[in-house]
């Protein structure tokens, strides 16, 4: 799995100043995207705004979102719409061809922002058949009981209260 480095600061501000270069994209089908069409560095910027106004993002976040927006308004571009024409077949095949993990949930974000600055049902329609796949929930580690009892007889050498609090969780 390619992750980048948790601990680099990432600023929107950077997808902004580079948005009429070709997008990179790390698939088989299509390596690079031609950059996006005039005038959508304006839309990306009111997003921007939207995003910022709706919750607290993470600069990182905000970040991940331009890209993501960039890439479905290359995509559409090569294809002849613009993202207000946006149909369901076509993020059915921007899916396949962009392969991305995250390009529902970003779809889903700007057809949000779309249908609150419009009111077109459409918009409101798209987004109702798009589904994200929800985390899955880690898999707790649990002490058996035998694992519980060698933690409060280790405790009990420490502490007391360290003890009753450990039997206290595990409720024994």
């Amino acid at each position: 799995m390619d992750r980048r480095h948790s601990t680099i600061q990432r600023s929107p501000e950077t997808i902004l100043e580079n948005w009429y270069r070709p997008v990179k994209l790390k698939t088989r089908k299509i390596r690079e995207l031609p950059p996006p069409p005039e005038g959508s560095r304006e839309f990306a910027i009111k997003f921007l705004e939207w995003l910022r106004a709706r919750k607290s993002y993470s600069p990182n976040s905000l970040h991940r979102y331009l890209i993501g927006l960039r890439k479905i308004v290359s995509w559409l571009a090569i294809h002849g719409k613009s993202i207000e024409e946006m149909t369901y077949d076509d993020y059915i095949k921007m899916h396949s061809d962009l392969s991305e993990q995250k390009l529902p949930e970003n779809v889903k974000l700007v057809l949000r922002y779309l249908y609150e600055l419009t009111d077109d049902e459409r918009y409101l329609k798209l987004y109702s058949k798009i589904r994200v796949k929800e985390k899955k929930a880690r898999m707790v580690d649990v002490l058996n009981e035998e694992e519980v009892q060698r933690l409060i007889e280790a405790c009990s050498k420490i502490d007391f209260e360290l003890k009753v609090l450990v039997e206290i969780i595990y409720e024994i």
